[in-house]
């Protein structure tokens, strides 16, 4: 069912590897404790993260998006931040623009593990 899958790795010609977490060596303790206790979180992701299995993301917000690399001049935008504490999942703060009846949002920081102390110190 994935797209990837259907249109480029299914095909006669194309050679696969396959590999998980497990085979990269450089990976920290966070990391790999945050890729295994998927397990409890969401069965979905643990068959695409933990073991490499082809999966669908599910549970998206957001299906209607593009990715753009700059963004364009917000001088004239109304602006405002969004931030989510993370417990189990990595705390995030993004800016939201607003111009000319298009959002725009700009990730400031997506990371595990942050503390209270953390934030207020990315936040200074």
């Amino acid at each position: 069912n994935n797209w990837i899958a259907t249109r480029l790795v299914n095909e006669a010609d194309v050679g696969t590897i396959h590999s998980t977490f497990k085979d990269n060596p450089f990976l920290d303790r966070g990391y790999i404790k945050t890729i295994t206790d998927l397990i409890h979180q969401d069965t979905n992701f643990y068959k695409i993260y933990a073991l490499g299995e082809w999966g669908l993301l599910q549970r998206r917000i957001y299906t209607n998006y593009k990715v753009i690399p700059v963004l364009p001049d917000m001088k004239e935008a109304k602006w405002g931040y969004g931030q989510d504490f993370g417990l189990v999942n990595p705390s995030a703060l993004l800016k939201a623009y607003l111009l000319n009846g298009q959002w725009y949002l700009e990730e400031r920081l997506y990371k595990s593990g942050l503390t209270n102390k953390d934030i207020i110190e990315f936040l200074a």
